[in-house]
């Protein structure tokens, strides 16, 4: 019997590397860990690609863990979206909603 996979989007970013092309980092909580995946387009699909192709110093990781006990999910993504920022090669092109709003008449 399998058990149920708890399945939380943290953080969806779409990126652009030094050369122009494009990859997407998704940040989920899955079964109690924190994992990061890195995509290559800006669509719905894409090759899975290491993270050291973020190109981050040698040593510095995306945060897997809460900082502190009662460290906030917004406080989480926004180490996340900081590390991307000051560590790594890539530029946030954009940071895509977690919550899909629709219009209600």
């Amino acid at each position: 019997m399998n058990k149920p996979i708890i399945r939380t989007k943290i953080l969806h970013l779409q990126l652009r590397d030094p050369l122009g092309g494009d990859f997407t980092l998704l940040t989920e909580f899955i079964d109690g860990s924190i994992k990061h995946m890195l995509y290559d387009g800006h669509s719905s699909y894409g090759t899975k690609f290491p993270l050291s192709h973020l190109g981050m110093p040698r040593g510095v990781y995306l945060p897997v863990e809460t900082k502190y006990e009662d460290e906030t999910m917004e406080e989480f993504r926004e180490r996340v979206i900081d590390a991307i920022r000051e560590q790594s090669r890539m530029v946030i092109v954009r940071i895509v909603e977690n919550q899909v709003k629709f219009y209600q008449p």
